[in-house]
């Protein structure tokens, strides 16, 4: 999509009707930054105790993004895109998509720059002179560097990926400019060869996608991932295409039925809501069908019914409305408004529509709709979602990347912990705790912090003791019980999900190992009758007197029901042996103990 090299012909690509259209569609963007910044002002006003917005007698700076729009087009004039279209083409459609979903004039202005740096001779300091640091920061943080040396083009995204996502910890406008960048680039991949179509389709997939959903852009996630599906699997998007069309038509008449009958109802009680239809992308639903091993039948949010209101009360009402109109299936409410997703507000449930079938029904006021369509990148500059990650997951993106075909820590922390589903789950104290999808309680307790989760010994969810390695879904109580010294065991790596916790349990194994080496090996051998629950008995004792196992086997003698548990151990002191002999004779079904 970009030129490889700074060198240019010596007559400008850019003719008067590129010029005129250029033109045109900078009108565009500036009337996208006017309707942002009046939608701000009403949102601010009714968000402020005072009845004058912050935001009220604003001045935009339009010269800024005029500036920068023809700075831009100078350095850019000599280019060519692989359509043979002038290389301004990719900006200005770059710019006027950060226009639309609420960018700043300075996230503006560097979305007509961003390239300045990479693909022609303009250096840093002619940016800061000309727009300011905060710009060519912008600037810098999506550009890509070419003067290293990688064994693969993999591994160069991903060292360039991982630039990205800490320039953005500091600034989030940078991931965003990144994010509208590929939008573009992705609407016209069909002017490269399939090799490259298919990689960048790939990647867009299995990083851009979901990057997108984690800043809240969904809209830009569903063109995004169901521009690129079709070109990664073409086979399985005219599946899914075609179920999920037959499945939208029988959704969309009930939900007709149903927007009628909750109207009525509505204005029986002088209540204005509106009503709509709501539908995800297709590859958003596909990966929800394979991440949850479900049919098509099975899923619900196909088409949605959208209730929208003007008070976050009113919200709450119209769910009340809704479940005593039509039967709601337990399980299925999920409260996104007293606990929010990232630039996300609203009521899911699912009730049984007219004809008997699951219909999904989102819940939200108007100002909440309003936000996932304009100005949400005002909104996640001042949040930062990056920025409000803890720091120990944020240590993870600075890992330097290893450049092997095999290792690269922090691609595999940036997807387990920052691109994967999340649950909420919550503490004993009413605390709540973010966790990938797909969490264990060993997660949970590495999460609250390090010694928990080395020391946890029992879980309990919702009150209930449950295994250590229980798989937890948004909404659990949990509580973490430890005992007095480290429990941490080689096996919890093969369940826990964050990247976090793996490497939590890796550092407190190899302390394991040192203490190890220090420490006598001893084969403990426990002859007994053999019962249900023997081999937990013994376990158990060994434990409790700080003796390592390293290796079991059990032998069974002929002609009877005898067995013979053997322990390779590891102990520090003789006195730990003479114990472990002492209270393993106490044990039921035990005949004698012995140790070589």
């Amino acid at each position: 999509m970009k030129k490889s090299s700074k060198s240019v012909p010596a007559v400008s690509l850019i003719s008067p009707e590129f010029k005129k259209l250029f033109d045109s569609q900078l009108e565009t963007v500036f009337a996208n930054v006017r309707s942002s910044l009046k939608f701000h002002s009403v949102l601010e006003k009714q968000n402020t105790k005072s009845r004058e917005s912050k935001i009220k007698g604003k001045k935009i700076n339009f010269d800024l993004i005029q500036r920068a729009y023809d700075f831009a087009m100078q350095r850019h004039s000599f280019q060519k895109r692989a359509s043979g279209d002038p290389y301004f083409v990719h900006l200005i459609g770059t710019a006027t998509i950060l226009s639309e979903y609420g960018g700043d004039e300075e996230t503006i202005a560097a979305g007509f720059l961003h390239d300045v740096l990479e693909d022609t001779d303009t250096t840093k300091q002619e940016l800061i002179e000309y727009f300011g640091i905060n710009i060519a920061l912008l600037v810098e943080g999506v550009t890509k560097l070419d003067e290293l040396s990688y064994k693969s083009r993999k591994s160069k995204h991903i060292n360039y990926l991982q630039r990205v996502l800490i320039a953005s910890t500091r600034d989030i406008r940078v991931l965003i400019i990144k994010l509208a960048d590929k939008l573009h680039n992705v609407r016209t991949l069909g002017f490269l060869d399939p090799v490259k179509k298919m990689e960048i389709a790939s990647l867009v997939l299995d990083v851009y996608g979901p990057l997108a959903h984690r800043m809240g852009l969904h809209n830009l996630e569903y063109e995004l991932e169901d521009l690129c599906f079709p070109i990664v699997s073409p086979e399985k998007f005219k599946e899914v295409k075609s179920n999920i069309e037959q499945g939208r038509l029988l959704k969309t008449q009930q939900i007709e039925n149903m927007i009628s009958i909750l109207t009525a109802k509505a204005n029986a009680l002088k209540r204005h809501y509106g009503f709509d239809r709501k539908q995800k992308g297709y590859y958003s639903i596909y990966r929800k069908i394979s991440q949850l091993h479900k049919s098509f039948e099975e899923i619900d949010d196909f088409s949605v019914l959208l209730v929208l209101t003007d008070s976050i009360a009113e919200c709450y009402e119209a769910l009340g409305l809704v479940h005593t109109t039509f039967h709601p299936v337990p399980g299925k409410l999920k409260d996104y408004i007293a606990i929010p997703q990232v630039a996300y507000n609203a009521i899911h449930t699912t009730v049984i529509g007219p004809n008997g079938t699951p219909i999904k029904v989102h819940i939200k006021t108007k100002r909440m709709n309003e936000l996932e369509s304009k100005g949400i990148i005002s909104w996640l500059e001042r949040t930062n979602i990056l920025r409000d990650y803890d720091e120990e997951d944020l240590n993870a993106l600075h890992t330097p990347s290893s450049l092997s075909e095999e290792e690269f820590p922090f691609y595999d922390a940036l997807k387990k912990d920052f691109l994967d589903p999340q649950i909420f789950v919550f503490t004993a104290n009413g605390g709540i705790v973010k966790l990938p999808w797909g969490s264990s309680a060993v997660d949970f307790a590495y999460k609250l912090n390090t010694e928990i989760g080395n020391c946890a010994e029992k879980i309990k969810v919702n009150g209930k003791l449950v295994p250590i390695w229980t798989v937890l879904d948004s909404g659990d109580i949990v509580e973490v019980i430890t005992a007095k010294s480290p429990t941490v065991k080689k096996d919890w790596i093969d369940f826990v999900k964050s990247h976090n916790a793996k490497e939590k349990i890796k550092q407190a194994l190899n302390l394991k190992d040192e203490k190890k080496e220090t420490l006598q090996n001893a084969l403990f051998i426990v002859r007994a009758v053999d019962r249900t629950g023997l081999l937990a008995d013994l376990s158990k004792i060994i434990a409790e007197c700080n003796v390592f196992i390293d290796e079991y086997y059990v032998i069974k003698e002929e002609g009877n029901n005898i067995v013979k548990d053997c322990f390779l151990v590891h102990v520090a002191q003789k006195k730990q042996i003479e114990k472990l002999i002492e209270r393993c004779k106490k044990v039921r079904n035990v005949l004698d103990v012995t140790t070589s």
